[in-house]
């Protein structure tokens, strides 16, 4: 397609908060939109017009550890997309959950890159399996949002690639999402926009990404040195980046070569959206509702179930408590919230309809603001009378509390990682009411629970679930399904333990000091104890591991198996997670890694066998010297485990041989 110069350089800026230019009718003109729950549009009458779908928040497909769950999940969010006239969803986010408190951690997936990798890969999949274009974000290093414009997050080259940039580059080597969006921040001094490092260097030319880069919003400082690093789409509130653009090619800055190859791939998108709306197809609205649910049952976590309190019999009087009871905290704020036109249905209405008229009485304790539909409630309450007398009377006690959107959201980051004091008190009060108490946590990331773990008799991790939080829960509190949700995160037992501090001690400069010891690999290396591992949850199956054959194929490729026998009688779902260690280290690295995981849903009584194939990339480090990725000869340890602190097999294998993957030569 020929275009004018003056087409291109409007090709590579926005026409408005959300739509491309559209060359003067010879392309379409390109919508896109938030966000990482669901369609975010921009006013609230957009956002609630009933056609958008809250789903579980990436934080919560990646607790499900279900491929199959973030895939469906892609195609309905696509789904929502196609409804409104969407072509460009801006999602997923996968930035790595450097420190609990981050205010988007929600919107991200892990603070493991394989595992990230795995459900954010399934979810672009589905969204671009209906002709709808992913816009993979941020790249890279966008971890806090406190001072995200200006602190520049300084990151030795190492823990670039094996944490911050990985989950990138394994998801290019499977689906390839049509944009990916660079983050805020500056990286090692340089603003990522402008970063021809970070963008040219490492994404286009090491891991290979041909597809188009955008800005975040208002992102970019220099358009023209935002193209010479391969950036093409300067989204922003500025009308005057096209002059820029303009003059930076008249003064020499850019070259026309360089115009010429952003919109060549602008032009690529442009066609792929224009050959997608002739064809694309929504699923209906009731599949898209019942995904949502589905997302948020399997998501869900069972952290503490002492002395198999749940799940509640038929009969039994069941009492609630806090604010979320109504107002459940289904998604958080900022640009990657999602809010419905009709709200969430309330936790007593859906326990009704599994067991009738089992609740006897709801209170609002905590004097949280509640959400509805995107507005923000001012009703305040507080205690109630008879609540000591009605908590006395009940069976079970349920107390569901969390972070409304107004605490967890872009922009900023939580000061601390505990809940509310008040929360807290309220969680110790009705302990020494009731002796069986069950605590829902609607966070958007881990929280410290060392106050109270020990007064209550469950707790259910719940997070942002979406539309259909309270469905499922009524679901797994009552036994109707079975909780089969494992975390994506370590809950610390204290903020101290943490990789790093929650707020940067300099205002300009962030110094991942901490390397590539994020998450588990800081805890399980240090050998700190925490409240709950990367990888644990509960069910109420039991499951047992057999059979387990580790056989060698090559230098570096190996077939692991076992058996996994549901010896219970209740039908559920299993994670079995493979981890890697390297027992002769010639360099620092974690103790273990996440190199593989399955998860499998049995039957009462079912076996199956599960099998994975263990290969390089299993055991590799960056190594800088080479500036490629290594692994050296020696002993190392394959562990079949059901969390990271839980090992079921292990098998010490020798590497004979060194290998190099990817050197780069400058």
């Amino acid at each position: 397609m020929k275009l004018t110069n003056e087409e291109k350089l409007n090709l590579l800026t926005l026409k408005d908060w959300h739509t491309s230019y559209g060359a003067n009718g010879k392309l379409p003109e390109m919508i896109m939109y938030d966000g990482p729950c669901g369609v975010r549009r921009k006013t609230p009458e957009e956002r609630c017009n009933g056609t958008v779908h809250c789903y579980p928040a990436p934080h919560v497909m990646a607790n499900s550890w279900d491929k199959e769950v973030a895939f469906n999940v892609g195609q309905a969010m696509a789904s929502d997309c196609i409804d409104n006239e969407i072509d460009v969803n801006l999602s997923p986010g996968i930035n790595i959950k450097r420190t609990p408190a981050c205010g988007r951690n929600f919107e991200y997936f892990s603070e493991d890159p394989y595992l990230t990798a795995e459900l954010a890969g399934e979810q672009i999949h589905g969204v671009q399996s209906l002709g709808v274009a992913s816009s993979l974000k941020h790249f890279c290093c966008n971890n806090r949002e406190w001072d995200r414009l200006s602190q520049t997050s300084e990151v030795d080259l190492r823990t670039l690639r094996e944490i911050y940039t990985k989950a990138t580059e394994l998801i290019l080597k499977k689906y390839p999402p049509k944009t990916i969006m660079c983050a805020y921040n500056p990286i090692n001094g340089i603003n990522c926009a402008e970063n021809k490092f970070i963008l040219d260097e490492i994404l286009r030319k090491q891991l290979g990404y041909d597809g188009v880069i955008i800005s975040d919003w208002d992102a970019v400082h220099d358009p023209g040195m935002a193209l010479k690093a391969t950036l093409d789409i300067v989204c922003t509130f500025e009308t005057d980046t096209i002059e820029l653009r303009r003059k930076s090619l008249e003064n020499g800055i850019i070259t026309q070569e360089e115009i010429d190859a952003a919109a060549d791939r602008i032009v690529k998108l442009c066609e792929f959206v224009s050959e997608s709306r002739k064809t694309r197809k929504s699923l209906d609205k009731e599949k898209r509702a019942e995904i949502a649910i589905d997302g948020a049952r399997k998501g869900i976590v069972l952290l503490k179930n002492e002395n198999n309190v749940l799940p509640i019999p038929k009969g039994k009087k069941i009492s609630l408590f806090g604010d979320a009871v109504d107002f459940p905290y289904y998604t958080g704020g900022g640009s990657g919230g999602t809010f419905i036109k009709e709200g969430v249905k309330g936790l007593k209405e859906c326990l009704n309809e599994i067991y009738p008229d089992c609740v006897q009485s709801k209170f609002r304790l905590l004097g949280h603001t509640g959400m509805l539909a995107g507005v923000i409630s001012n009703v305040r309450t507080t205690y109630v009378r008879n609540a000591m007398d009605v908590a006395y009377d009940s069976d079970y006690t349920v107390l569901v509390v969390g972070n409304t959107a107004d605490v967890e959201s872009e922009s900023f980051d939580r000061t601390s990682i505990k809940l509310d004091p008040m929360i807290e008190k309220s969680i110790l009060c009705l302990a020494e009411m009731t002796d069986k108490l069950v605590v829902v946590i609607e966070t958007g990331s881990a929280i410290d629970v060392s106050n109270w773990i020990d007064k209550v008799n469950a707790v259910i991790f719940a997070g942002f679930a979406g539309e259909g939080v309270n469905t499922a829960l009524a679901e797994i509190l009552t036994g109707k399904t079975n909780p089969s949700g494992r975390l994506s995160e370590t809950f610390p037992i204290s903020e101290k333990d943490l990789p790093c501090p929650i707020i940067s001690e300099n205002p300009f400069v962030d110094r991942y000091s901490e390397g590539v010891f994020v998450g588990y690999r800081h805890y399980d290396t240090k050998k700190i104890p925490v409240a709950f591992p990367f990888g644990y949850g509960l069910s109420y199956s039991k499951f047992f591991y057999s059979d387990f054959k580790c056989e060698k194929l090559g230098n570096t490729d190996y077939k692991v198996s076992l058996m996994v026998k549901n010896i219970s009688e209740v039908d559920g779902g299993d994670v079995v997670q493979l981890y890697v260690r390297n027992i002769d280290m010639m360099v620092e690295r974690p103790n273990k890694e996440l190199r593989r995981f399955e998860k499998v849903y049995l039957k009462a009584g079912e076996s199956r066998k599960i099998e994975f194939s263990v290969s390089k990339d299993c055991f590799e480090y960056f190594n800088v010297c080479y500036n490629a990725w290594h692994v050296d000869k020696g002993r190392y340890e394959i562990q079949i485990c059901r969390d990271c602190n839980t090992v079921e097999f292990r098998e010490k294998v020798l590497i004979e041989d060194n290998t190099i993957r990817d050197k780069i030569l400058y």
